[in-house]
Order: C-alpha cells, then structure tokens, then sequence
C-alpha cells in the first residue's frame, strides 16, 4: 500500500507510488494512538485513508498517511501502521533533537560574538553550527520603530535578495532589534547598499545603523554598540533612512547621553520655554534655534536656510535668549543650548 509521511514544517517523505494528493490537515486535534479512516475525496485516489498522528514528547510531529482500497485495516495492519508511526517518531524526535541542540550551539556562539568578544574555539563552534565569520566585516543593526515591532518581522521586511544572503552570518535576534555581522560585501555589491534599498524600498518602520569596520573578533561588542547608536540616530533624526557611524556625526556623540536622567531633566528644563504651545510663536524658536546652531552662528545663512530676513531672525535669537537667560554671544551658553537642542529628539 502506498504510504507518506507529512511532517508539521511541510516535508513529506513517501513510497514511490504515492500520488501527488492532496495532504492532511496538520492542525487537526489528533487522538494519540487513533487510526483515523476516511473515503478519498481527492480524484487521484479513489479509495481509503487511514491516517495516524507521530507524536514527540505527546505533540504531533508528523502525520502517516496509508492508501488503502477498503475502510478499515485489520488487526495486524493497524498494528504495523502504529508501529511504523512509532519508529518514524524515534527518527524524527532524533532528527529534531539534533536540529535543537546544533540551534542552541548556534545562538550561543552568535551571543558569545557580540556581548563577549572573546570565543573560545571559535573556528571550530563556527564550522559545527554553519556560521561563517567575515573578516573587516561591519555590524548592522535593524531596530523597529516604534520598538514594539517584533524583530522577525523586521528581517522579513528586507528584500528577499538580502534575507537570502544572511543566513550564514552571524545574526542576533533581540525583541525590538536584529544585528548582524556581515561582511563588507555580498556578492559583488556594497552591504550597506543593499542594507539601505531594503530599508527604504518598502519597509517605513524600521532603522538602520552601521558600525564602522570590525577588524578583530574582540572589538564586535564595541561595534555593536556603535551600531545601536547608528540606528537610533536614524530613528530619530532622520526617519529611518540608514545610516553609519561616521554619517551619525555629533549626533553619534551625544546620543547616548539621553539615556541618563539628568541630563534628560536638564535639556527639558532649558527647552521648555521654546517648545510649550502656550505662546503659537514658540515652537518655531525651536527650529530657529537648531537650525542658528547647524550653521554655527552664521546669521546669513541661518537666515537663508530658514527663509526670513536678517533683521527677523535677530529677533527670534533675542526671543530665545530670553526665554532661556542664556546669552547667544556666550560660546559656552551658546554651547549648551546647541547640545540640548540636538539632544531633544532622543527624548520624545
């Protein structure tokens, strides 16, 4: 009799003279140890069959499948169906054991890479598990905005071309973020290139940040880190669009700090004059402000940029100094007032 094994993760394994039918239900409540005989609706099989759920560790791992020409087998072939079943779950549970333990060596490995630095054997763990490690490589970091975004779902959201290029690189999958050691590039095309058509294609709800080039396997924690930033830059200053360390500039810098309470406290209380919605004009201050600051104190091209008149951008700086008793002429209040407002993103 023709006989097929259908597995839960889509393979099926079958006897030369299995027809290309239709498979069973998967997700049906199989009874253990039950036989379960139906009339073939399907027209390549005009019979019966009989089905039984292989089971591992009580769950179903995989279903047989017997063709037979009449309703219900006999007490010797119910017996060798059940058999069957039971050395096929023998075989599967050993398959899928080894699968969970090469998984396991593997997402230690990619931990030991990034948080540790130092792997012991690491040629050696890499070959068991699959993993190739580049050299003068670089680290990517794909975060979800907002960070809620499950992290598989951002690796999906790449390319197919460069989700197929990963899998035998180091990735560490973190609940809002994926990084990556990856090398410089993939098949004749800059990595970051490819990074950023994913990015930017389709996918509007992720960024991406990449760490400048790992040239010893102890220096991946480090670039791991300048990764993160990378990408939080890119979050909040410039609307997910990739970018690397370098590319991040000041804000590379200083990013990091808004992750301390007091200077958060801090940048609020000196910005909150120029950003509160109790006066309609104070919230263009702010921009004024950033944009006086990005030029460096050049009036001309402060104004420019912002396209007002000289005279009408004095008067806002004026407006700002009293807001915030700081004195624009000062280098140190002016300083201080150029930090907070390019740290303000990072905090909303």
């Amino acid at each position: 009799m023709p006989v097929a094994c259908y597995q839960i993760d889509g393979q099926m394994i079958s006897s030369p003279n299995f027809p290309d039918i239709d498979p069973p239900d998967l997700n049906t409540d199989w009874k253990e140890s039950t036989i379960y005989t139906n009339r073939s609706t399907d027209t390549r099989h005009s019979g019966w069959i009989w089905q039984i759920a292989v089971r591992r560790s009580n769950k179903p791992i995989a279903v047989l499948v017997v063709l037979a020409d009449k309703p219900d087998p006999t007490p010797q072939e119910a017996l060798d169906i059940k058999q069957t079943a039971a050395a096929i779950s023998v075989e599967l549970s050993r398959l899928l054991a080894a699968e969970e333990n090469k998984a396991r060596l593997r997402s230690e490995l990619i931990r030991d890479l990034f948080y540790k630095g130092s792997v012991e054997n690491l040629a050696v763990r890499a070959d068991v598990v699959g993993v190739s490690i580049p050299n003068n490589g670089i680290v990517a970091v794909i975060r979800g905005i907002p960070p809620e975004t499950n992290a598989m779902e951002l690796l999906r959201d790449l390319l197919p071309r460069v989700s197929s290029l990963l899998s035998s690189y180091p990735i560490l999958y973190e609940k809002s973020e994926i990084a990556m050691l990856l090398p410089a590039n993939l098949r004749g095309e800059s990595t970051t290139s490819m990074l950023s058509r994913g990015g930017t294609i389709n996918v509007p709800n992720i960024a991406i940040g990449i760490s400048s080039q790992v040239k010893q396997i102890s220096e991946i924690p480090n670039h791991l880190y300048e990764a993160r930033v990378a990408a939080l830059v890119s979050e909040k200053v410039y609307q997910g669009r990739m970018v690397t360390l370098e590319e991040a500039k000041a804000y590379g810098l200083i990013a990091p700090l808004a992750g301390l309470e007091p200077i958060k406290r801090r940048v609020i209380d000196i910005l909150t004059p120029l950003i509160t919605e109790a006066e309609g004009n104070r919230s263009e201050l702010f921009a004024t402000l950033k944009v006086y600051s990005e030029c460096n104190g050049n009036l001309s091209e402060a104004a420019r940029i912002l396209h007002i008149h000289r005279n009408s951008l004095a008067y806002r700086l004026h407006k700002i100094e009293q807001l915030t008793g700081r004195n624009l002429d000062d280098p140190e209040d002016r300083f201080m007032l150029a930090i907070a407002v390019h740290l303000y993103p990072f905090l909303v």
